[in-house]
């Protein structure tokens, strides 16, 4: 695999056409919204150059200095082929660039299948260990990555 991911022009249209295909059931599981929104302006964004495979998006974090959040979403098409793992990757180059020290996934715990996936994948090796759950507003579970 070798994904070409560009800066995301139009990332509200972007997010717009990965909400409707993914529906407003999934969209609420996994992301905790029920209508289609905005990227924040401080989020930064890119995706999938010509073909909608995905996308991902930093945004630093508030309480962790040289820290992000990292979120991704890869189309219905696309899911569990390895894609994500193409865009971590982007991200994790692009940071390291620019002296980030970590790196969060913040996971709904609606989002059950991609929650168990990364339970797995830190039990087994992988460089997202899990970091702890918050209960308050939304259950969720962070999945952190040091960075050198």
């Amino acid at each position: 695999m070798n994904l070409d991911i560009e800066y995301a022009l139009d990332p509200g249209r972007l997010f717009y056409d990965f909400y409707y295909t993914w529906g407003s059931k999934v969209m609420q599981d996994s992301y905790g919204i029920v209508t289609p929104l905005r990227f924040s302006p401080e989020r930064r964004v890119w995706r999938s150059r010509g073909q909608d495979i995905g996308w991902v998006s930093v945004m630093r974090l508030p309480n962790v200095e040289l820290g992000y959040e990292v979120s991704l979403g890869i189309f219905p098409d696309f899911s569990h082929q390895g894609w994500r793992f193409e865009f971590l990757d982007h991200v994790v180059r692009w940071a390291t660039e620019r002296g980030a020290k970590q790196l969060n996934q913040v996971i709904l715990n609606t989002n059950t299948g991609y929650l168990e996936r990364l339970h797995k994948e830190a039990q087994g090796g992988s460089p997202w260990k899990w970091a702890g759950e918050t209960w308050y507003p939304t259950p969720m579970t962070t999945f952190t990555r040091m960075l050198p």
